[in-house]
């Protein structure tokens, strides 16, 4: 949204999840949203939402104005998430307008097309691309105590790893520690509706139970089956009170 609006309106939005939030303080807690196309008033409104509104984190759907986070100009959001120790919970959103055109359009139906460049597939690479922006441009070096949240099962990546870091050893990147670690010290991952019983095993083994955290993906999908999925997953006791809530309460400084 325009940088003159941006701020008023997005102190307007969080003030009114604050009202919900305390009407229901059982059941609520939330996430800033953030005007990012001004960062500096974006990290400002950060540090009101968290310390004046209890709000747990942030969330940002996609590119902002077509750039990624790791741009210079949006580092005073990073530096402030970082230091308050609350995560940013990087939202897919619609891929840039070139983007589509080149990816995702050309002669296909035109429902097709939007559902490629978005739920099905789109939404995903495009913020699975985003972290690793992140991460190659040493933004994890610089905060080593910044989280984010990634959805759908990590946004592709944890299914990447093993490639990614054979094509991008320490060696080029000049990182301080494999692109692995820092997918699996500086991320935590859900399932968003996914209940995919394979996908969660992978997980487990690839990132850990300590890195997950269930959650539904409503109103896009519904709710069916969400118990189930975790009633019927083959796992200790334990790692199951750490997925179902354990891991979100630690992250998020929930009441246990």
């Amino acid at each position: 949204m325009p940088g003159d609006v941006a701020g008023q309106l997005v102190r307007k939005v969080n003030d009114r999840t604050a009202a919900a939030v305390a009407a229901h303080p059982d059941r609520f807690a939330a996430f800033a949203a953030l005007p990012t196309a001004v960062p500096e008033a974006a990290a400002d409104e950060l540090a009101r939402a968290v310390g004046e509104l209890g709000f747990v984190g942030s969330m940002i759907n996609g590119r902002i104005g077509g750039g990624f986070l790791d741009e210079p100009r949006f580092d005073p959001v990073l530096r402030r998430s970082a230091e308050l120790r609350v995560p940013i919970h990087l939202h897919p959103g619609v891929p840039p307008v070139e983007t589509s055109r080149s990816n995702y359009e050309g002669g296909l139906d035109p429902i097709v097309t939007a559902r490629l460049q978005t739920s099905a597939w789109g939404w995903h690479v495009e913020t699975g691309t985003h972290f690793l922006h992140l991460v190659l441009a040493g933004v994890f070096d610089r905060y080593p105590d910044l989280q984010l949240v990634l959805g759908h099962w990590g946004e592709m990546v944890p299914f990447y790893l093993e490639r990614i870091e054979e094509a991008l050893p320490q060696r080029i990147t000049r990182l301080d520690r494999p692109v692995g670690d820092y997918f699996r010290e500086n991320v935590h991952i859900t399932p968003s509706g996914m209940f995919n019983q394979a996908q969660l095993r992978f997980c487990v083994e690839t990132v850990g139970v300590g890195r997950i955290m269930f959650s539904v993906d409503y109103p896009m999908l519904g709710n069916d089956g969400a118990r189930a999925f975790l009633r019927e997953a083959d796992l200790p006791p334990l790692a199951m009170e750490k997925i179902a809530h354990l891991n979100a309460e630690r992250l998020l400084g929930l009441p246990g």
